[in-house]
């Protein structure tokens, strides 16, 4: 054990040497590792030993749904559906990563049956549909079903930091060796590899072009054999990089266009046009680029620790995008169908329109230093590394990214941890890039101190929000009286790393401040003088690491300090003087003991639990048992327990947490037990509970009751201690719905004093009543149906709970069946009428007629189906603002007090915009006369997006995006006209008239037929199959623009239908 202690101590100080004279260091794919993760705790977990067997009350499971990021390291996008994407993550200073992929262009992400793992490089296989390659420790593996499962094919013994295949023969295959060791090739798909002449660097991007499919191109880094190579058959590589590029990091070769070349490297961006003979500088950076990316005619690439570059002008001059992010740490490039993707060491920034947003959402590899739980606000925090802040208000089942106004998204300690201690209102984050706080309860962060860049050590007094406390990552500890304006720095601590805060109470009662050190130091310190000068305490023998700090207040039990370590738990009652706890060995990275006589210690390998303040200790850690954990809080009670882990996010434990279920929600009680997630709580502890089995035996009619329901049937019960009992639902996403309606049948009938409530929660703790019954209304029976626009509680909420609370003693009942909770609009109450648009530029002005009914709140107005307007529109006309270019459809409907009506009749405009036309003629080449049934068809040739025009009369207009296009002609009874190519560009009008010639159409929409009769696509090219006659069995192949195969089958000799509906919108080849 001594001898892993100094090894890694002698790497930290040489780490923290070279991070002070800005030599980077580099991880197994040379890739620099950051230094806020030499800051961070780097040290390979360490396990901890329990001398006890574990009890069966306590073999629970622990369960987790987020925070979002991870340490993203590679993109690739199937070559036949630009949504399916996968990436490849992983940290070789924490040993832990995985594989995650997409359906939606990496909006979301979903995980795979490789989460364990450190992965650094993918590809897509260049024509079957759904196979992947990926590369990482232990091995090259494969996925044939989109990346959602993988299995190993080579290398089990090998870190391979790259993968790349050959575009025309996909049995060639190139693969990065870790470690500076250069590239392998293999010609059978993956089975057996060889050596290269690359004996040495980096791989780091690999790239080929349709145009020159057999041509391979790869960027290498490295202090030796770096530069960028091309090779025919993977084994000689060739380089063509320019002179003075320095290290290379991403290629771009453009697909139609072999010769067109972009290279990201040490010193900027370098273009060449005649295949890498020629080179010229285009952007001059003082770091590297990363690759390079092309979307909707823009590329795009990022500067390692600076910014997001685009070029509109095929990359001879590059500006930074408008919005930019803290963390700048990237690490991979990609494009989907959805946009541009960046990964850095902690996040995913995709591009969306003309803006950069983070996509992380479903991605579960997120290193998380520090949590807080916030109970009178039920708040659970979680401070990443690399992603940000993120803040929960379900218990951690949704949450959401708190990083507006910081400049790190590193963050390793909160203050306050918990609500007992908030008293004034203020929340500090110590970051890579200072100390900030948030007097909005983390809707937006200030800068505080900025004296050093880490911060691990941060403390607010709860009493006096002028009081606070800070320590730098290698100091200095710093702390305030008067908000900020000035700090102190304190005396009487050592040079140690990564200080933590906690405080408690001397003997005197006066505040005592307590300090430990992560590394270097001997013992913890405390100070009685506010943190001006520590003592240093006594007690640790052989201690090396001091990982937490927990205090348990004087109450009902005294005051109790506990301190973990790399020997255990030490415990101490006044901060002074500890002694260890027995039982428990080992390295400790988390420890929590503020309530009773429990203590939690998190280690390398999950949670170990005290329940008698030390004494004994047992594994509590079924579901993490290989999980380091870093911090550790307590939930809504002490049942209730919050783990942060490295490179797992945030796990839970006690909680029986459901997944919010979809809109609509019904229940009719038919299985005459509680339903599934939904809850059945006695507060009267009394035993006498909501009961599905009808033991009164009672019958109702009306509404739509039959023999099956919930029901709280007092009667029944009889006289005693009185029912007081909560039926809950599930939790249900309403988080897309601008209106809820709950809608329940009921019989309630009240004898002397019972009441029925009905409350609705957005976050499980704060309840608002919405209905309330309290006397038979002359209804106990038949029944009635209740309806109650919950809106103004569950509207927009992604977790929505409904309460019915039933109150009584030898009373009647209360019986409810049929619950639904929707966001359909209510029928019989009209829509607005009359409703006509007006475009202003790129504004568009609407007004309507209001419905016949006048007991309305308002009006919504959509556009192309999404709310436009943020408040409920009170007058007859709405203006929707800077629209974007393009052909919309709007609607307005009518609020009433029971929901929303349906929508009005739809109007349709056309934004001009960023838009240029296509216009022109369609004309017999013969006769010269007009064709008017013809048919005109605009192919982008960047994305594959297809628009379709008829012509009025001969004339035909096209209003288009930005970009090039291949257009081509057709008509019934004419041969497809040859695809002309065009640009479009903004605010121009590009003409073409088309002759077409008369006779058998032969090559309609670009579709080719070398040994095929006939064919034809109905009712147009954007219809999803075609109808081949054939006078004898053929096989069929089709591929797109660039030769890829994407769908092949056989036909008989006869008429017969192709189904193409899988096939994304484009052109096609068919043979």
């Amino acid at each position: 054990m001594r001898n892993i202690y100094l090894t890694f101590l002698f790497g930290l100080l040489f780490s923290v040497a070279a991070l002070a004279q800005q030599t980077p260091t580099t991880d197994l794919n040379g890739d620099i590792i950051p230094g806020e993760a030499i800051v961070a705790r780097d040290l390979k977990p360490q396990t901890m030993e329990a001398f006890a067997a574990v009890p069966e009350e306590l073999r629970g499971e622990w369960t987790a749904h987020g925070p979002w990021g991870g340490n993203i390291r590679g993109f690739a996008t199937d070559a036949t559906n630009g949504m399916q994407v996968t990436v490849a993550c992983g940290s070789s200073t924490a040993g832990n990563g995985g594989m995650w992929y997409s359906q939606d262009g990496g909006v979301t992400w979903n995980s795979s049956n490789i989460n364990n793992k450190i992965m650094y490089g993918v590809a897509a296989h260049p024509t079957h549909a759904g196979k992947f390659y990926a590369g990482g420790k232990y091995g090259i593996y494969q996925s044939v079903d989109g990346g959602a499962s993988w299995n190993q094919i080579a290398y089990p013994s090998t870190t391979i930091i790259g993968i790349g295949v050959q575009a025309v023969n996909p049995q060639l295959m190139v693969a990065g060796i870790a470690s500076n060791q250069g590239v392998r090739y293999s010609t059978d798909g993956g089975t057996t590899w060889n050596n290269t002449n690359l004996a040495t660097g980096f791989m780091k991007d690999f790239a080929v072009s349709a145009a020159n499919p057999s041509k391979m191109f790869l960027a290498v880094s490295g202090t030796a054999g770096f530069g960028l190579f091309t090779s025919v058959d993977g084994a000689t590589w060739t380089a063509i990089n320019p002179a003075n590029s320095g290290q290379c990091y991403g290629v771009y070769v453009d697909p139609a266009n072999a010769d067109f070349l972009l290279l990201g490297a040490e010193f900027g961006i370098y273009k060449s046009v005649d295949g890498g003979v020629n080179w010229t500088q285009t952007l001059s950076t003082s770091n590297f680029a990363r690759g390079i990316v092309k979307y909707n005619n823009v590329f795009r690439t990022v500067v390692y620790g600076g910014d997001i570059y685009e070029s509109a002008n095929n990359g001879d001059t590059w500006t930074a995008a408008a919005n930019t992010f803290p963390e700048k740490t990237w690490q991979a490039v990609g494009v989907s169908a959805a946009g541009p993707l960046f990964g850095n060491w902690g996040s995913i920034i995709r591009g969306q329109g003309q803006q950069y947003v983070m996509s992380v959402e479903g991605l579960n590899n997120v290193y998380v230093h520090c949590i807080a739980y916030y109970a009178d606000r039920n708040e659970l925090w979680a401070g990443s590394e690399g992603s940000g802040i993120w803040r929960s208000t379900d218990m951690g089942l949704t949450w959401q990214n708190k990083t507006t106004g910081l400049q790190g998204w590193w963050s390793y300690g909160f203050a306050p941890t918990n609500d007992t201690d908030w008293q004034n209102g203020r929340m500090l984050v110590g970051t890579n890039n200072g100390v900030f706080y948030s007097d909005n309860f983390g809707d937006s962060w200030q800068v505080l101190h900025q004296t050093t860049t880490y911060y691990t050590g941060v403390m607010i007094d709860p009493d006096n929000a002028d009081m606070m406390w800070v320590g730098g990552s290698t100091g200095p500890v710093e702390y305030t009286t008067n908000g900020g304006t000035t700090w102190n720095t304190s005396a009487g601590l050592p040079f140690a790393f990564y200080p933590r805060f906690n405080m408690c109470k001397n003997s005197s009662g006066g505040l005592r401040v307590l300090i430990s050190y992560e590394q270097l130091a001997t013992e913890t310190y405390y100070s009685d003088d506010l943190g001006a000068n520590y003592t240093a305490a006594t007690g640790f023998t052989g201690v090396s690491y001091f990982t937490d700090l927990s205090v348990r207040p004087a109450g009902a039990l005294a005051q109790m300090v506990y301190q973990s370590t790399d020997k255990g738990i030490y415990k101490s009652a006044d901060g002074a003087v500890y002694t260890q706890c027995p039982n428990l060995s080992g390295m400790a990275w988390s420890v929590l003991g503020t309530t009773g006589t429990d203590v939690y210690a998190g280690a390398g390998n999950g949670v170990f639990h005290s329940p008698d303040e030390g004494q004994t200790w047992q594994p509590f850690n079924t579901g993490i048992q290989y999980m380091a954990i870093w911090d550790l809080a307590y939930g809504n009670t002490t049942d209730v327990i919050f783990a942060g882990t490295r490179g797992y996010s945030v796990y839970a434990y006690g909680l029986n947490i459901i997944p919010a279920v979809s809109l609509p929600f019904n229940e009719s009680f038919d299985d005459q037990e509680l339903p599934e997630g939904w809850q059945n709580i006695d507060n009267a502890t009394a035993g006498e509970t909501w009961l599905f089995d009808n033991p009164g035996y009672r019958t109702f009619t009306g509404a739509g009751f039959d023999d099956n329901f919930a029901i709280l049937d007092s009667d029944f019960y009889g006289s005693g201690s009185g029912q007081d009992a909560d039926l809950i639902t599930p939790p249900i996403n309403c988080g897309n719905a601008d209106f809820v309606l709950l809608k329940f049948d009921q019989s309630f009938r009240q004898y002397q004093s019972s009441v029925g409530t009905v409350s609705v929660s957005n976050n499980g703790t704060a309840w608002t009543t919405v209905y309330e019954v309290s006397s038979n209304s002359g209804y106990p029976d038949p029944a009635v149906t209740i309806e109650l626009n919950i809106s103004a509680v569950a509207a927009n909420e992604p977790t929505v709970w409904v309460k019915w609370n039933y109150v009584g003693d030898y009373d009647y009942w209360w019986a409810i069946d049929n619950v639904l909770i929707t966001d359909e609009p209510v029928a019989g109450v009209n829509p607005p009428q009359n409703l006509t648009a007006t475009v202003i530029n790129n504004d568009v002005a609407l007004t309507w007629v209001a419905p016949a009914r006048v007991e309305l709140q308002g009006y919504n107005a959509y556009r192309d189906g999404q709310k436009v307007n943020t408040n409920l529109i009170t007058g007859l006309a709405y203006a929707d603002a800077n629209v974007p270019a393009g052909t919309h459809v709007y609607t307005v409907t009518a609020v009433y007090d029971m929901g929303e009506s349906v929508p009005s009749a739809p109007v349709q405009v056309t934004i001009d915009g960023e838009t240029g036309k296509i216009q022109g003629f369609v004309r017999d080449a013969v006769t010269n006369l007009s064709i008017a049934d013809a048919q005109v068809t605009a192919t982008n040739n960047d994305n594959g997006a297809l628009a379709i025009a008829t012509p009025f009369g001969s004339h035909y207009s096209m209003l288009l995006p930005a970009g090039n296009y291949n257009v081509t002609c057709s008509a019934e009874g004419y041969q497809t006209s040859e695809a002309v190519q065009i640009v479009v560009e903004v605010g121009q009008n590009a003409e073409h008239t088309f002759y077409l010639q008369p006779g058998e159409d032969e090559t309609l929409t670009g579709l080719r037929a070398d040994e095929i009769t006939t064919f034809r696509i109905f009712p147009n090219p954007a219809n999803d199959h075609f109808l081949i006659t054939n006078a004898e069995a053929a096989n069929i192949r089709i591929t797109n623009q660039s030769g890829l195969l994407m769908m092949e089958t056989e036909i008989s000799s006869n008429e017969q239908t192709i189904d193409i509906s899988r096939l994304p919108a484009g052109l096609y080849f068919v043979f």
